[in-house]
């Protein structure tokens, strides 16, 4: 049975977090005499914090990014921009890499402020192993938003300072480590020839020659690393072993079904340091803040044994980081995959604005592989009624990874519960919730519904369905049962058949008739006055 213990502990730990960072509840929240707020309060109030997530992209800017996958780069940016235009980019990795990270920066809505703060880690050229900070961290607001998509452009395959020596994955995590704990740079200034220097002194403490400047602090700001591959790391990077394990990290080898990886892989650490990485807390705020690793594969659409079993140790360093994993085969899918996971970040830092609650707190019932899940969320301004919903999802089983996962109708190889917040992913589609119910017979034949949201809005919430019901995402009021209900009687709610009790002295004995018109909840019956 999938086992929802682990999200709960997530969510405890985040509920703990964001009480710790409030500085007030809301002025309208009712107090109870002796608790001081009604436990539904920590859901309808607003948090007081201006904490945002920081996230680290790591390139593998190795030999790697100047092979093909089959698939085309971009001739302009999503800015308008020329695109990748020099042979070693054209159509390969690194420029199918730099489209799509320049076109998700581009489309990041910065006019309610920064919802990120973003740094960018590259491989180091030769002469040095690791990786080095290339840009320190900073919020994503226009200004910098600019800032960013330019340093991205202006990464040139042909530049002997970008090109990164080794496919160094372990030690690049471990200075990640380095980096979030205020720690010493160990690869980050390891650079020797002067005309290969890169790293971003603001990245350093003392104007660039102390440690490392942490850009989490004793605060509730969550941690990520977005690493971007291009193929198997360098060699097994065993020296990162001892530094995990003095570090208080499990030194035990990860180790996987034959033929699931390749030896080589197999040997690496690259896996157990993302694991280490989960398990840490950066910020002395209460509860626990780990670092969280989203892994990303960029790789051709039909690989071969070897490519596959690449694709798979890659996946595993994302699962084992807890933010999982995806492949990206062109420019289309690599802007997705990041906007994917910046959705998923950003509805994660926003689970208090009460527009959804973690899955481990809605009641769940199960018939076979089918997961029906009731959903509520509390009023906005405390108020008795709530919003709910009715959804279904189903168990999958990854036979690759030997696991069971959540999943929704639309992919059945991807667990639906984003595992670093605990929440169903915005981008998820319930079974039930339809885009366009027009072209299914059970609908009506009321044409635009799939504007139906097109007035609402839910503050602080990503959601990738805009005005339509999909994908539902982690919003109640979208999708599932309800959206069936909504449609059923979208015209009139005359056959719809309601029922209260009007007479207060009649109610409860036997002779009272519920389903009399005299008890009809409608505006027709003249017994019930509108207050």
């Amino acid at each position: 049975m999938f086992d929802f213990r682990s999200v709960f502990g997530k969510t405890v730990a985040s509920l703990a977090c964001a009480s710790s960072c409030w500085l007030a509840p809301n002025a309208g929240a009712v107090q109870t005499p002796l608790v001081g707020y009604e436990d539904i309060d920590l859901f309808v109030t607003t948090p007081a914090t201006t904490d945002i997530p920081n996230i680290l992209f790591i390139l593998d800017t190795s030999a790697n990014w100047s092979s093909g996958t089959g698939s085309s780069s971009c001739a302009t940016y999503a800015d308008g921009t020329p695109g990748p235009a020099i042979t070693q980019e054209v159509n390969k990795k690194v420029g199918i890499e730099k489209c799509a990270l320049v076109n998700a920066l581009y489309g990041i809505d910065t006019s309610n402020g920064a919802k990120f703060r973003v740094a960018f880690m590259f491989m180091n050229a030769s002469n040095a192993n690791g990786a080095y900070p290339r840009k320190t961290f900073i919020p994503v607001d226009a200004t910098n938003k600019t800032i960013l998509m330019n340093l991205i452009k202006n990464t040139l395959a042909t530049s002997a300072a970008d090109q990164g020596s080794y496919a160094d994955i372990a030690r690049s995590l471990w200075e990640a480590y380095l980096w979030f704990t205020a720690g010493p740079p160990l690869y980050g200034r390891a650079q020797t020839n002067a005309s290969k220097i890169q790293w971003d002194n603001a990245a350093f403490a003392n104007g660039g020659t102390g440690n490392y400047i942490s850009p989490v602090g004793n605060s509730c700001a969550k941690n990520y690393v977005i690493l971007i591959s291009n193929g198997s790391p360098q060699g097994t990077e065993a020296d990162v072993q001892p530094l995990v394990v003095a570090a208080g990290g499990n030194g035990t080898k990860i180790t996987y079904a034959s033929g699931y990886v390749s030896n080589a892989d197999q040997n690496n650490w690259a896996d157990e340091t993302a694991r280490f990485l989960h398990t840490i807390d950066l910020s002395g705020a209460q509860g626990t803040q780990p670092l969280t690793i989203y892994s990303i594969m960029v790789d051709t659409p039909t690989p071969n044994a070897s490519q596959l079993r690449t694709q798979h140790y890659i996946a595993e360093i994302g699962n084992q980081g807890g933010g999982g994993s995806i492949l990206a085969t062109d420019v289309n899918s690599l802007t997705n995959a990041i906007n994917g996971i910046l959705n998923q970040i950003q509805a994660g830092n926003s689970v208090f604005a009460s527009a959804s609650l973690p899955v481990s707190v809605n009641s769940q019932g199960t018939f076979l592989n089918q997961v029906f899940m009731g959903m509520f969320r509390p009023d906005d301004t405390a108020r008795p009624r709530w919003v709910g919903n009715l959804k279904q999802y189903q168990f999958s089983y990854n036979a690759a990874t030997q696991k069971v996962m959540l999943v929704d109708s639309v992919n059945l190889n991807t667990d639906v519960i984003n595992s670093a917040t605990g929440f169903i992913s915005p981008n998820a589609v319930s079974f039930w919730t339809t885009l366009t119910p027009n072209a299914d017979p059970f609908w009506t034949t009321t044409s635009h519904y799939t504007d139906f949201w097109s007035a609402k809005s839910w503050p602080n919430e990503v959601n990738a369905g805009g005005a339509s019901d999909s994908p539902d995402g982690q919003l109640v009021e979208k999708g599932g049962a309800a959206q069936r209900l909504r449609e059923l009687f979208m015209t009139t709610q005359a056959a719809r058949k309601v029922y209260t009790c009007v007479d207060a002295a009649a109610c409860g004995t036997a002779s009272l008739d519920l389903t009399a018109a005299a008890q009809s909840f409608s505006t027709g019956n003249g017994l019930l006055t509108q207050t």
